[in-house]
């Protein structure tokens, strides 16, 4: 079993270290693979991006090793894959498809 895929909407949780003080944030990942659907929504892809709730915005920077077909060779971001902010910062992504999963 793989981790579940993420798709625009879904969220991923992190620091951000671009203020005076470290700072928690949620990221919302807003851009995907206008190809690939997954349960209705864009599938994330590494290199999509995401706004954050400290309003810097945040880039997937790992994924699957495996592409979906019709993502034009794109590794899908799943659950547990990272990604950074320009803050700097780095998120963790914590919600995706219940149903759709990818190794």
């Amino acid at each position: 079993m793989g981790q579940q895929v993420c798709r625009v909407g879904d969220i991923g949780v992190g620091i951000c270290f671009g203020h005076p003080v470290p700072t928690p944030f949620v990221t919302v990942f807003v851009n995907g693979d206008d190809i690939v659907d997954i349960d209705g929504r864009e599938m994330m892809r590494i290199g999509d991006i995401g706004v954050c709730s400290c309003g810097h915005i945040s880039i997937a920077v790992s994924g699957s090793g495996q592409d979906f077909t019709g993502s034009n060779g794109m590794r899908p971001h799943r659950v547990g894959d990272v990604g950074i902010t320009n803050g700097p910062g780095t998120y963790v992504a914590v919600t995706g498809s219940p149903i759709t999963d990818s190794e």
